[in-house]
């Protein structure tokens, strides 16, 4: 059954107990659709922007962000030498750290890197 509305191009359909708008419908999926790429953008922004911002912030933090106790700080390295890069210098450049400072914090306990293994022995 169709009844007429107010507005001459919306017309109400009967589908069995419920009344439906037939281009309302379209134009509210239409709408929905659009609000599910909003939010996904919008959710892929936020990360960029939280990334971004942790990248900032550990650039400016540089050897503040690793271990202070030389012991740690070996363990530390070498497991995102082996985990995660592939030479000293790629870890010093990603995570903002000076290689010089580092490489006399670990000769202070007797490491000193080795380039073949790519970690400190």
């Amino acid at each position: 059954m169709i009844l007429p509305s107010a507005c001459p191009t919306l017309q109400y359909i009967w589908i069995g107990f419920r009344l439906y708008s037939l281009p309302c419908a379209i134009h509210l999926a239409d709408q929905q659709q659009d609000d599910l790429i909003s939010r996904q953008v919008c959710r892929t922004s936020v990360r960029k922007q939280l990334s971004n911002t942790f990248r900032r912030e550990s650039e400016e933090k540089g050897m503040d962000m690793i271990p202070k106790d030389p012991v740690m700080l070996l363990s530390f390295v070498n497991l995102k030498l082996r985990d995660f890069y592939g030479s000293l210098e790629a870890l010093c450049e990603d995570l903002a750290i000076d290689r010089q400072e580092l490489t006399e914090k670990l000769a202070s306990i007797d490491y000193h890197y080795d380039e073949e293994r790519n970690r400190f022995v």
